[in-house]
């Protein structure tokens, strides 16, 4: 099967801050799919994203702009937009604004995540967000995060998740290829990979299976579900992973973990860092291929290196029709 991304921006939602990263009338700017952007949260609370420059003398919205109930104004004339629509609501000196307009971005916050929509020509949303697992804050331990901002195109990353052959030769956890299926659904697919962890820490040894079950949500986004059984008690863990393009040669990776309390409180805290740090350093042995590899568009797979194919299939939604992306340009 032949398919190469068209572009290093395909459509679907993406993370561009965490909810807890914006405060009501805070504003910050930003750089994703290759444009600066303002991020702001209005009086009510909405999370709102609109491109960063003022149509009128070239402000960056971001640097100095100020939230006004639902506007947000300029710092450099003090022209108010709307939040919500992007339309000229005020200008000082006079009582009829012109009808000039910033584009705001189709924006949903789920799960402690701030999501916006890209499309290549500004469409609307085709797809809704799933909604998040609820997780009670006291029977899991809080939030620990990572991130990076990488050269690479956001493709080649999302692959990654299906590709289980690299497991035993990138990664020192495992010395086998985890057993991997992948089923697609719409906009989502569900990967289920189990894999043979060698333990070596808090006085366990030997080997288990660590059966990890991943929803990938477009090529933006994915929550991994994990139970490990070490003999002496059982382990869940949780992680929010997300790929949001910054511009056509970089993407920033976050990701945050969580780990059900156990009985003694010390011991969910430690395996919470051993898990951090462990994803941390998974990633960081994957990012010097990822940065200097190129896209195979018809790669030579073997038997062993899981379901590429089906990942490909799958991921061709969220690009145009090359053909169209071609005569387009």
């Amino acid at each position: 099967m032949s398919f190469r991304p068209p572009s290093a921006f395909p459509r679907g939602w993406f993370l561009v801050a965490w909810s807890d990263e914006l405060a009501p009338g805070q504003v910050k700017p930003a750089r994703f799919f290759g444009r600066d952007l303002v991020l702001f949260r209005t009086a009510s609370g909405a999370a709102r994203l609109a491109d960063a420059h003022c149509p009128h003398l070239g402000a960056h919205l971001g640097h100095g702009g100020v939230v006004e109930g639902e506007r947000l104004r300029c710092p450099f004339h003090r022209w108010a937009w709307d939040g919500a629509t992007g339309k000229c609501a005020a200008v000082p000196f006079t009582d009829q604004p012109p009808r000039a307009q910033v584009r705001t971005w189709h924006v949903h916050e789920e799960g402690g995540m701030v999501l916006a929509w890209y499309h290549e020509a500004g469409e609307p949303p085709s797809w809704a967000f799933p909604t998040m697992e609820v997780l009670e804050p006291k029977s899991w331990t809080p939030w620990t995060g990572v991130e990076w901002t990488i050269r690479s195109h956001v493709y080649d990353i999302t692959e990654n998740d299906v590709d289980c052959a690299h497991m035993p030769a990138v990664h020192d956890f495992t010395t086998t290829v985890p057993r991997t299926e992948a089923v697609a659904d719409g906009p989502l697919m569900h990967v289920t990979m189990v894999t043979e962890v060698t333990l070596g820490t808090f006085g366990m040894k030997g080997k288990i299976l660590a059966p990890a079950h991943t929803t990938k949500v477009g090529m933006g986004f994915l929550l991994v579900k994990q139970t490990i059984d070490t003999g002496r008690s059982t382990v869940d863990f949780r992680t929010i992973g997300s790929f949001t393009p910054v511009d056509e040669d970089h993407v920033r990776i976050r990701a945050r973990h969580t780990v059900r309390r156990m009985r003694m409180p010390f011991m969910a805290s430690l395996v919470a860092r051993n898990y951090h740090d462990t994803f941390k350093a998974t990633v960081e042995q994957d990012i010097p291929i990822w940065e200097n590899k190129r896209y195979v568009e018809r790669p030579l797979l073997s038997a062993a290196d899981g379901p590429i194919l089906k990942f490909r299939q799958w991921s061709r939604q969220f690009w145009p029709d090359p053909a169209d992306a071609a005569a387009a340009k």
